[in-house]
């Protein structure tokens, strides 16, 4: 009676948790909120003989659709949802994330007679539209109605690969491309020169942050502009719909689907991108095109991890070839994918934020201490009249790190001072580099604590970075 579970689409989970809490908040209504999109993880089973794979599994009685149950499916506790994108009988298998590999093989071997094969986005997006379902974000637009620790080791002491395809990619080109870009971003656009790269957020008119990423110029007349997996869709909206509002010469190509990435990082990667065939990998912020183990790239040098760091974008029907390439090069190197745990938690030892899972929906640049990507001087830029007026205001809120000794508190927890709720924790990770907790998380009384409670224990305010922060080991 009193509890719900509610799905969003990837591109918009982040934004609908942020508008569902802050609804909640300004109604003043005693409910709670838990968002559990990054500890569960979603097998989607679908085909006229997924019923038969679910009997095998242990769900003699499948559910009908639009009907869900609690079962274990081949051993692993899941939440079984009858759906359909596919138009096909379906159902969604939510799970503990670290049960994944489990569950998908034991599905596999159980559906070895029944010809059961994977299948990926651009099948599933083919699919549904046969169906011709919506995908928000994709078909619509802004005014649109009705541990761990081998990966993370191999960041910081060797190389690994992770899958980024995910992120936001916008190309925009145009006469006008460099006034539009200088309205849309708060920090300086004109002066980055072709071959470089700055760190920008996303303000909105209220100076709120709606997303960050990275602004790369190609040309006088071409840049390429980076986004949060969270965020893109509702980005390039953004970005087309004030181009059209200001009658700016801007063509905008959104390449989020037609080109994947990978993420090349650790101490060892500008080795492996030497074998690959790129002799001079780009300093930190630069960026070239070039063929990396025969496959055409455009290789970024950013850093999410803290390690030395590459984004290699290329069409999506070579990430295979790319992905096996690598890999066989950097067997020596004692290479090793890394997933989005040991992502999280290695941006965690850097204290980088993630819009969307330490943003709120009325987070300010100084509430997460980034007044520095804000360059008040200019004369013009979204957002700006908002951040000039509430500059002048005592500000209650403020993001900031945590030390804690023993394991990380779970994502989510209060934070408690004086007996009272005075905050909550974004991100935790009990770091096996450093030997302690970290956390992230919001004070929102005033004055500002230096020591507060999470978890029954004592947390001590401290400075992020937690590690390497003069980011030497990102440039070197």
């Amino acid at each position: 009676d009193t509890m719900f579970v509610l799905s969003f689409t990837s591109g918009g989970a982040a934004n609908a948790e942020m508008w569902i809490r802050d609804w909640i908040d300004t109604w003043g209504l005693r409910v709670h909120v838990l968002d559990r999109t990054m500890s569960l993880a979603a097998i989607n089973v679908t085909g006229p003989l997924a019923t038969e794979l679910m009997r095998r599994a242990g769900l003699p009685d499948a559910p009908r659709f639009l009907g869900h149950v609690h079962a274990d499916i081949a051993g692993v506790p899941s939440h079984v949802m009858r759906l359909s994108f596919t138009g096909e009988a379906a159902f969604e298998l939510h799970h503990p994330i670290d049960r994944s590999v489990e569950l998908w093989r034991a599905l596999m071997d159980l559906g070895q007679d029944l010809g059961i094969r994977p299948h990926g986005l651009q099948a599933l997006f083919g699919l549904r539209l046969e169906k011709g379902h919506v995908i928000v974000g994709m078909d619509t637009e802004l005014d649109t109605t009705p541990r761990r620790l081998g990966m993370d080791w191999a960041v910081r002491e060797g190389v690994s690969l992770g899958d980024v395809s995910t992120l936001g990619k916008l190309v925009v080109s145009g006469p006008d491309v460099v006034e539009a870009l200088e309205r849309l971003y708060p920090c300086n656009v004109a002066d980055i020169k072709p071959g470089r790269s700055r760190y920008a957020l996303l303000l909105n008119e209220r100076g709120h942050v709606m997303d960050d990423g990275m602004i790369l110029r190609e040309s006088d007349t071409r840049f390429v502009l980076s986004f949060t997996s969270g965020g893109a869709a509702n980005a390039e909206r953004w970005i087309r719909d004030w181009i059209d509002t200001w009658g700016l010469r801007v063509h905008v190509l959104d390449r989020t689907m037609s080109l994947a990435a990978i993420n090349v990082t650790g101490p060892l990667a500008v080795r492996l991108l030497r074998r690959a065939g790129l002799p001079e990998p780009p300093r930190f912020l630069g960026h070239v095109h070039a063929d990396i183990a025969g496959v055409a790239c455009h290789v970024m040098r950013l850093s999410f991890t803290g390690e030395a760091a590459f984004e290699l974008h290329h069409p999506v029907d070579r990430s295979v070839d790319l992905w096996g390439g690598l890999m066989d090069l950097g067997r020596d190197l004692a290479i090793r994918p890394h997933g989005l745990q040991a992502l999280f938690g290695l941006r965690l030892e850097k204290g980088h934020v993630i819009v969307g899972m330490d943003t709120e929906l009325d987070t300010t640049p100084r509430r997460i201490g980034m007044d520095w990507a804000v360059r008040m001087e200019k004369p013009r830029f979204i957002g700006r009249a908002a951040l000039e007026r509430t500059a002048k205001l005592e500000d209650h809120r403020r993001w900031m790190g945590f030390v804690m000794d023993g394991e990380a508190p779970t994502e989510g927890m209060p934070i408690f001072g004086g007996g009272e709720i005075i905050g909550n924790v974004t991100g935790s990770w009990t770091s096996p580099l450093l030997g302690k907790a970290l956390v992230l998380g919001w004070q929102k009384r005033l004055p500002f604590r230096d020591r507060v409670e999470i978890d029954g224990r004592e947390a001590v305010v401290t400075s992020t970075p937690f590690y390497d922060p003069e980011g030497q080991r990102a440039r070197a």
